[in-house]
Order: structure tokens, then C-alpha cells, then sequence
């Protein structure tokens, strides 16, 4: 798992909670395994004397108590006692696993089960429609939420990739899907600053941005990592390139295109939305490396530096799209371009909201 979502979601009050709870069902079940051989010992007391871990019978009060010291009825009643505690750890299992389960939680497991089934049989799209209409996330159950994200995307690429027909769902449709899907698996890896959920999170933004915005992502890290020793108009030059086939549909409009109410089919919003985060604290931060493509044709950069290329292409773009300042972009990039390694994206964060 890439995160552990019971502990994500529970109040350390909670915790604090549980772990009492927990210390004090194992302290429980520590003093019911030691009374069970005395119970059996002692409770026969009663009846003639009998100890049943050694099978054997007494006479007097006074033997009996003896035996109960002896090496033999010792080793006797260990023997008996990891039979014991086991069934009663199994029955605190049983008791755990009886407890009541929110009925939704339960349905939408049993939905993900099934849906991950048929999404790895011959016809997967009937699965598609279930994955994405699972409610995880507002059951607060994140690594669900992962889980259903996942296969939807792994289902969705499978059916994009098809050479045969498919039937139920239109090219348009797998493409936005699988688009808004990216975005969603994104947006939730990047609440949990691991090394692994950032770098699946980075795959995730530019596979949208080249599926939906027809952003050469190979050419966009190749870019990235000239940046440094191209000069500010080359760099311009480059990122109209990456962004041409947007600028050639919106400047064929006799009509500037309202804005956008849906933000995912904003172009600014996504780049600025990834600019936040590709970016880091220190520019000379190699730990935050991004790659893309197969591994016989692989382009790696920093993360900073793709932050930059899509804060230039931000730049370009941004007059295209109704409610946006462009001068604000070429502010900032500027800013960028005067600062320290340290300070390097302080601006980008007070600034870029002022843009749209």
C-alpha cells in the first residue's frame, strides 16, 4: 500500500484511544490464560480433587496443594496453556471480524471486488461504469479510493489501446474518463508526501497532459533539461511549440471561448494546478527526479525544472482563456528568474492566484 488510510483519517485522540484499548484486551487475555489452568485446577477442588492438565485425582486438600508446586503439574499446565490463549485469541478474532461494518463500506467493497473481476475478463467495460461511481473517498477511505482509481485507469488504458472495436463506450468517452481519473489518482497521491505517491502522482499529471492537452511530454522533460543554458526567448519559443496545437485551435475562434465552469477542462487551471506540484523548495533538490516514457527511450529532469517549462507555457497559453492575466504569468516569471535557489517558488505561491 502507498498509504495506510485508517491511520491517515483517525484524531490522535482516537488513537490514543485504541491503543488503550488495545493494551487492555491483550492485558485481558494475559490474565484469563493465566487463571484457565487454576479455574480447571482449583474450580474441581469441589470435585474430589481433580487436576486436569495431569489427570489425576486426590485424596486431601493438603496433596492437592502440593501437586499444584510440583515440576510436573508445571510443565503439565504449559503445556495446556498455548492451546488455550490461541482459542482465545481466535475467539477475540471472531469477535473483531463480527463487529458491525457501515453498510455502505461493505456494498462498496463488494462492488470493487466485483467490478475488479470483470475488469480483468474478455468484455471489461461494464466495470468502468461501477469504479468510477464508487464513493470511497466521502467514506473517508482513501486506499479504496486508490484502489478503485487504479484499476479504472489501468481498465480505461486497456480499452484505449484496443484494436478491436468497443462496444458501450465511445473513444470520446474513454478519453475523458480516463483523463478526469488521472487527475482524481493525482490529487489524492499528492496528500501523502511520500517518494513513491509524488513520483506516481508526476506519471499521472503528464499522461493527462498529453492525452487530453496534446502535450509532447518527452519533448517537454528534453526541454526541461536545456533550461538552464537556453536563453529566456528560446525557452518561449519552445513551449509554443509544446502548446501548438491548443494555440492554433483558440486563435482559429472568431470568438474568445467563455470560462470554463468544469476547472478540469481549463487548460490554465491544470498547468497551474501542476506547476504547484512539480515545484520544490531547492532548485539543487536531486531526490526530486521525474521521468517519463519506456525504459528503452527514458527522459529524466528535476522536478523544478518542468515546473518551470509549464510556468512559461502557462505564460503563452493564459491569453487564450477568458478570466486570466497574462502579464501576471510574465511577472512571476520574471520573479523566478531573479531569485535565489531558496526562494526560488516563494512567488509562484503568493503570486499565481492572483492570475485567474
Amino acid at each position: 500500500m502507498l498509504f495506510s488510510p485508517s491511520d491517515r483519517w483517525r484524531s490522535l485522540d482516537n488513537n490514543d484511544n485504541n491503543n488503550t484499548t488495545r493494551s487492555t484486551q491483550a492485558q485481558q487475555e494475559s490474565n484469563t490464560s493465566k487463571s484457565i489452568a487454576v479455574s480447571e485446577c482449583n474450580g474441581n477442588t469441589k470435585n474430589n480433587l481433580y487436576c486436569t492438565p495431569c489427570k489425576k485425582k486426590f485424596s486431601n486438600e493438603a496433596t492437592f496443594q502440593g501437586h499444584l508446586k510440583s515440576a510436573k503439574h508445571i510443565a503439565n499446565e504449559k503445556k495446556n496453556k498455548p492451546k488455550k490463549t490461541g482459542s482465545i485469541n481466535a475467539t477475540g478474532r471472531q469477535q473483531q471480524q463480527q463487529q458491525p461494518q457501515d453498510p455502505a463500506v461493505k456494498d462498496g467493497l463488494n462492488k470493487l471486488k466485483q467490478a475488479t473481476t470483470v475488469a480483468k475478463s474478455s468484455n471489461p467495460v461494464p466495470a468502468v461504469g461501477v469504479l468510477w461511481n464508487l464513493t470511497f473517498y466521502t467514506l473517508k477511505r482513501p486506499q479504496n479510493t486508490y484502489q478503485a482509481l487504479q484499476q479504472l485507469i489501468e481498465t480505461l488504458e486497456i480499452l484505449q489501446s484496443s484494436s478491436t472495436p468497443i462496444t458501450g463506450l465511445t473513444p470520446s468517452q474513454i478519453m475523458s474518463t480516463l483523463y478526469a481519473s488521472r487527475l482524481a489518482l493525482a490529487r489524492l497521491l499528492c496528500i501523502y508526501k511520500t517518494d513513491t505517491s509524488i513520483k506516481l502522482a508526476h506519471t499521472l499529471y503528464l499522461d493527462a497532459l498529453q492525452d487530453k492537452w496534446k502535450i509532447d511530454c518527452k519533448q517537454l522533460i528534453a526541454i526541461a533539461q536545456e533550461c538552464d543554458s537556453i536563453p529566456m526567448d528560446g525557452i518561449m519559443a519552445e513551449c509554443r511549440k509544446l502548446g501548438i496545437r491548443y494555440i492554433e485551435r483558440e486563435e482559429k475562434r472568431e470568438v474568445p471561448a467563455p470560462a470554463k465552469s468544469d476547472k478540469n477542462q481549463s487548460f490554465v487551471t491544470i498547468l497551474t494546478e501542476a506547476i504547484g506540484m512539480f515545484q520544490t523548495n531547492n532548485r539543487d533538490d536531486d531526490d526530486q527526479r521525474v521521468s517519463f516514457g519506456s525504459d528503452e527511450s527514458r527522459f529524466t529532469t528535476s522536478s523544478n525544472n518542468i515546473a518551470i517549462i509549464l510556468l512559461n507555457l502557462t505564460t503563452i497559453v493564459s491569453k487564450y482563456e477568458t478570466g486570466y492575466q497574462g502579464h501576471i504569468y510574465m511577472d512571476i516569471i520574471s520573479e523566478v528568474s531573479n531569485s535565489g535557489n531558496g526562494k526560488m517558488f516563494t512567488c509562484i505561491e503568493m503570486r499565481v492566484g492572483e492570475a485567474g
